[in-house]
């Protein structure tokens, strides 16, 4: 189960779920909800998946708190709960979860790094409200710039797909002016790249927090100085060869798979296997529904 399907960093999420899991032969429906702000359609979805004899249920929440309940529910009845990249405040069976202090530290030291003034002024585009990843990073962010002397400002919440971002960034731009950094998702970080690629400078110091296709272009152009990002090809797989793993072997108590998070500039990105960041280029979201499931056990009934 997935967020929004306007935020292209969960296509490539859901092409990887799709294809290693037709290779390892595990049957595996993809769900996305209607946005991030759409918590009753993650609802629905798990209950659905309930309903089809799941035996676990991977999930990217809309946000920390809404599937509480579905998953208690669901961990009594034996099936393998993955709280996946976004992060939840529940007990889960398996935490797949990002680090998002390290990814702040690592935004942090690169402004530290690359900043010429003392006091920059940084504009942060953080994506979606009530996520854990953007609430957790964002107490990070806080605190590591309040220590370095960086000026915060908020550009605003909201869905990261290319329409909201960029009236966010328009928006800041027009009532603050330019700032020394912006800092955000990438599709916020992509539009402020190709803006001020039209403009004379000065232009800001573009930080993307998170992978695309196009961030990746606009980086080796020059356009934006580095990217923060985990690594969505890898840690799908991961997930899933996890998920199989606990549902074939013995089961044990909560479980933790850390995901590994990279800073990529110029410089790093000839050693960097692309292929475990993102999808081949022309990949659309994959969504699939999940078969029911039938047992031996059950025919004979």
């Amino acid at each position: 189960m997935l967020p929004d399907a306007k935020d292209n960093y969960w296509w490539g999420v859901s092409w990887a779920l799709a294809s290693h899991a037709r290779q390892k032969g595990v049957s595996l429906g993809i769900y996305f909800s209607a946005g991030y702000a759409d918590v009753a359609s993650q609802q629905r979805q798990w209950a659905l998946c309930e309903s089809l004899g799941a035996q676990a249920i991977v999930v990217a929440a809309v946000n920390a708190e809404g599937l509480k309940a579905e998953a208690a529910r669901a961990m009594k009845q034996g099936i393998v709960v993955v709280d996946f990249v976004n992060g939840a405040s529940y007990r889960t069976s398996l935490q797949a979860a990002l680090n998002f202090n390290q990814i702040a530290d690592l935004v942090g030291a690169r402004v530290k790094a690359v900043s010429q003034k003392a006091r920059p002024v940084v504009a942060w585009f953080p994506g979606p409200a009530d996520s854990a990843q953007v609430n957790d990073t964002e107490v990070r962010l806080r605190q590591v710039f309040a220590q370095q002397g960086v000026q915060l400002g908020i550009g605003g919440y909201g869905p990261p797909d290319p329409g909201h971002q960029a009236g966010l960034v328009r928006g800041y731009l027009q009532a603050k002016g330019t700032p020394d950094f912006i800092v955000g998702n990438a599709a916020a970080v992509v539009f402020a790249g190709r803006y001020f690629k039209r403009r004379p400078p000065p232009a800001p110091i573009l930080i993307s927090v998170g992978v695309s296709h196009e961030a990746v272009s606009l980086l080796r152009e020059g356009l934006i100085d580095s990217i923060v990002t985990d690594t969505p090809i890898h840690n799908a797989r991961a997930v899933l060869d996890a998920v199989v793993a606990a549902v074939v072997g013995p089961r044990s108590g909560a479980a933790s798979l850390e995901l590994p998070v990279l800073l990529l500039t110029q410089a790093s990105l000839p050693q960097v296997d692309l292929s475990s960041l993102l999808p081949p280029a022309s990949q659309w979201i994959v969504q699939q529904p999940l078969p029911p499931y039938f047992s031996f056990d059950q025919a004979d009934r």
